[in-house]
């Protein structure tokens, strides 16, 4: 399957899932009230409170920009604002229709430094490290937001919520402040692979040190999300809700959260959704629920994000923006010591095939029979002898699917970079090793908590944190046994 229809099939797949979660709202909707009142309450819209909303956003997305300028300083690239604003407002007009991440808005803006800088792992490195900025602002806000959810989600809901978003903030913080981390993580990459990323290595690295930076931008971050979050409780006055800000706030932060999950297109759906689930519990009526989200996100953040179309039209094909970058060499220098070979010792497609279906097929056999083992001793004998026989051919088939598409993938990895092909039977012992591990963590955690525990476990407590444990030792034990017991055997 071509990359196109790839892409097109998973467009289509978000829309379902999105007009899948409308139908089953608007559904709940009239079993409960009339179109009307959906209509009446637009009608009685207060349009000073959109106003504000609007202006809110505007907040917000200068709080972007400025946070995107500094951090493009901080890699060296230096971009005049009126430039800077067109392009966030184009990214905007595009991520109208799009997933979010690395698409619509940080996609197009990507491109457009990458375009005409020509550095385009500094380009990467800073919308990376603004989204990992992001996710730290956007643990803040929420964590500062739950103190007023207690009335949705009561004292378990608010602990799991604080640990959560006290998660992503410890995240964030360990990449941007020990970046040290990221090179050690690079350091355990093959040489090849290691030269290859070296110029993004540096990109993220290029913070080290600039504390001031990092305060600012995350401080700009939190700015953002504060604002956004503001568009909704905007939007909850313009419909005359009497809820608390607070509580408003706190639901409007989480349904902002929801649209990340990249399963509908730009969030349609998984917004109203959220907000429904958490309105309904203090007795808002449906309507009030799903218009909220819409009226901040039709009649304000769409709007808004239309305006994009005008700087596209009038950025033609010769718009050459005046932008600097400093030490222009530094990408060239470490592109010209990365190490290539001929193309005749590249890892060819169909060799890589064919090594990762024979280890696929190997590690499936042992999966089969040591699964088949397991239901004998469960069933204490009196399991059907076919399971053997079936256990081996249905687990050999699927890893043996499995290996033939990913020992090809790595092989056209490895054309991509033009590294060495791996030896064989390195490769061979490598490829069974990690699938039955893989299938050794899975398998193992699930058949513990069905079989020793009767679905009782709960995998946040300590005792299923040990079990979990216990199964990725043995998945380790599994790929090393069969790793170096086939490198000996070849």
């Amino acid at each position: 399957m071509n990359r196109p229809t790839k892409r097109w099939l998973l467009v289509g797949l978000k829309v379902a899932v999105s007009a899948l979660i409308y139908y089953l709202i608007f559904a709940k909707i009239l079993g409960r009230e009339s179109i009307d009142e959906l209509w009446a309450r637009i009608a009685q819209l207060s349009w000073g409170w959109v106003g504000v909303g609007a202006l809110s956003l505007c907040c917000a997305i200068t709080c972007s920009i400025v946070r995107w300028r500094k951090l493009l300083v901080g890699q060296g690239i230096h971009a005049s604002y009126p430039h800077l604003i067109g392009a966030f407002m184009i990214g905007r007009f595009f991520g109208a229709v799009t997933p979010g991440g690395f698409t619509g808005l940080n996609g197009y803006r990507i491109y457009d430094i990458a375009r005409h800088t020509g550095k385009t792992a500094r380009s990467v490195a800073t919308i990376g490290i603004e989204m990992v900025l992001g996710n730290l602002a956007m643990g803040i806000v929420a964590f500062c937001a739950c103190f007023f959810g207690y009335r949705y989600v009561g004292a378990t809901g608010m602990t799991l919520l604080f640990v959560v978003f006290g998660g992503m903030i410890g995240a964030a913080l360990i990449v941007l402040w020990k970046p040290i981390v990221v090179r050690k993580l690079a350091g355990l990459l093959p040489p090849a692979l290691r030269q290859r990323v070296q110029s993004l290595v540096d990109a993220v690295c290029a913070y080290e040190g600039k504390g001031k930076l990092l305060v600012q931008a995350a401080a700009l971050g939190v700015g953002t999300h504060t604002f956004n979050s503001l568009i909704y409780v905007c939007s909850a006055r313009a419909l005359h809700v009497e809820l608390s800000v607070g509580e408003v706030f706190f639901v409007s932060t989480l349904q902002i959260v929801a649209t990340l999950v990249p399963l509908s297109i730009n969030g349609a759906g998984l917004r109203e959704a959220a907000a429904l689930t958490f309105y309904n519990q203090v007795g808002l009526p449906t309507s009030l629920a799903i218009l909220i989200p819409n009226v901040g996100f039709v009649f304000v953040e769409m709007a808004i994000s239309a305006l994009g179309a005008i700087w596209l039209l009038r950025r033609g094909p010769s718009y050459r923006p005046e932008i600097q970058v400093d030490h222009v060499e530094h990408e060239e220098r470490l592109q010209a010591q990365i190490d290539r070979v001929p193309e005749g010792d590249w890892p060819r497609i169909s060799r890589g095939a064919a090594i990762g279906l024979g280890a696929g097929l190997l590690s499936g056999l042992c999966i089969g029979i040591a699964e088949a083992a397991a239901i004998v001793q469960v069933a204490h004998g009196r399991a059907e002898a076919d399971v053997w026989f079936y256990g081996a051919l249905s687990y050999a088939l699927f890893c043996g699917a499995l290996g033939l598409v990913g020992g090809a993938l790595l092989a056209l990895s490895g054309r991509l970079m033009e590294r060495r092909a791996f030896a064989e039977p390195v490769a061979f012992a490598h490829l069974t090793g990690a699938i039955a591990g893989a299938f050794t963590l899975v398998i193992g955690a699930f058949r513990v908590q069905r079989d020793l525990f009767h679905e009782e476990l709960v995998w946040k407590s300590g005792q299923g944190l040990l079990v979990l444990g216990a199964a990725l030792l043995a998945a380790l034990t599994v790929y090393a046994v069969l790793f170096f017991g086939l490198r000996a055997l070849t």
